[in-house]
């Protein structure tokens, strides 16, 4: 999909820049509704994009918590096999 400059000026000026989107759209001619259409649009593919992060954060971290539950499990299998040697 191609990138619309004046959306994207207009998102930029509203969301990070905290400018009214009555202003922006007086400012740029854009309707009011055609710019609440697409800072609802932006903010949610804003916080989708934070979702998708955190998802992948959280899988990280259970990969990290197996593997070092798999190397407990190792070691309590060879201190088992020890104390059995040891019997």
């Amino acid at each position: 999909m191609a990138v619309n400059p004046k959306r994207e000026k207009a998102i930029q000026r509203c969301l990070d820049h905290g400018e009214t989107p009555a202003a922006v759209s007086a400012d740029l001619g854009v309707p009011a509704s055609t710019l609440r259409v697409w800072l609802l649009v932006a903010r949610l593919k804003r916080e989708l994009e934070v979702l998708r992060q955190e998802r992948n954060d959280q899988q990280q971290r259970h990969e990290l918590l197996l593997a070092e539950l798999q190397q407990a499990a190792n070691k309590q299998a060879e201190l088992k096999r020890l104390l059995d040697a040891k019997s």
